[in-house]
């Protein structure tokens, strides 16, 4: 009980000894002062002897309460010291089983990225092997202008020899004077191609082929110089190129095959398209209304109709606005079967 008031921080009881040893103390100090006064020393040696029998008791009393409460005191301390190390145990195991579920999270992100760098490695690799087919086809790519190259020189050489071939036909045969200077023509354009025919390395084969057909059909005119289908054929080539120049030789070729063959709907046709390509609306709305009639008395509906809208279409490009489209429509009937 002295124990836990103290631990409580209460003052305990005083013990009986205490109290006796108390009393004791005074009755000596009586004695000594009774002693003093009968000068009789036997009776203060009475009290002092029982005084220090009763200090000795209470002391060892005393000595055993000390103990006891410091053994209190020290399994109090071990208790909580306990708890203590019980809860920061408690702590460290969950701070450890924390860090374990991060090490065990950061090992997955590990895994993760050597699988991210493992599939980067496989993808560079890849990308490696496809600069590598590139650089291959560089080089293939390469060769093919080379051997292109080639063919324009020999184009060139093919051109020379035409025009030697021409200069003999213009001084052998008078009856095709007409023929020969649009075949020079031809010719001088084949040059002027094949001079810009390094600069046009995308569409250089289909180029080569154009040319070679160019050349064969002007080889089968100069052979047969007074075929309309020759020139419109001709033209239809020519056509395929993109160039100003060269659609104006093409509109010659066609006006060339009309020449030998008036009633040709194609040529018209296909003459009128490129005056209107190039602005010229009057000869274009002419060509396609001729072309219009022909194919008409021929029986070829649809090209009938198509030449008609386009040939509508000029119409409408150079007449007035005071012309409403009635009238328009009527003009169009009356020019096309006058």
């Amino acid at each position: 009980m002295n124990t836990s008031n103290r631990i409580e921080g209460k003052t305990p009881p005083s013990h009986w000894l205490d109290i006796v040893e108390t009393f004791a103390v005074v009755s000596t100090i009586g004695g000594a002062i009774v002693a003093a006064v009968s000068q009789q020393i036997a009776m203060a040696a009475i009290p002092l002897s029982l005084t220090a029998t009763l200090n000795l008791a209470n002391r060892r009393r005393q000595m055993v309460t000390l103990i006891e409460t410091q053994r209190l005191e020290i399994s109090h301390l071990i208790e909580y010291s306990n708890n203590t190390i019980q809860t920061s145990l408690s702590e460290t195991q969950n701070t450890s089983q924390n860090l374990q579920s991060q090490i065990d999270h950061l090992l997955e992100q590990d895994t993760q990225s050597l699988q991210t760098l493992e599939m980067l490695t496989l993808r560079t690799t890849k990308l490696g092997d496809e600069i590598d087919s590139l650089n291959q086809l560089q080089d293939q790519n390469q060769s093919t202008l080379t051997s292109l190259s080639e063919i324009q020189q020999s184009t060139v050489t093919q051109g020379g020899e035409l025009s030697s071939q021409l200069t003999d036909v213009e001084s052998a045969i008078s009856l095709l004077q007409s023929s020969t200077s649009d075949l020079s023509h031809q010719v001088e354009a084949q040059q002027h191609n094949s001079q810009s025919l390094a600069s046009q390395t995308d569409n250089v084969e289909e180029l080569v082929e154009i040319l070679r057909e160019i050349d064969a059909i002007s080889q089968t005119i100069s052979a047969q110089p007074n075929v309309a289908e020759s020139f419109y054929q001709r033209g239809l080539v020519r056509k395929r190129l993109e160039r100003i120049d060269d659609q104006q030789i093409a509109i010659d070729d066609f006006s060339r095959a009309i020449q030998l063959e008036p009633t040709h709907p194609g040529a018209y046709f296909e003459r009128g398209l490129l005056r209107a390509e190039l602005s010229q609306k009057q000869g274009a709305r002419d060509d396609l209304n001729t072309a219009a009639k022909l194919f008409f008395e021929t029986g070829q509906l649809d090209q009938y109709e198509k030449a008609r809208d386009l040939s509508q279409t000029q119409h409408d490009l150079i007449a007035t606005p005071s012309i409403s489209n009635e009238s328009s429509e009527q003009i169009l009937v009356e020019n096309l079967f006058r």
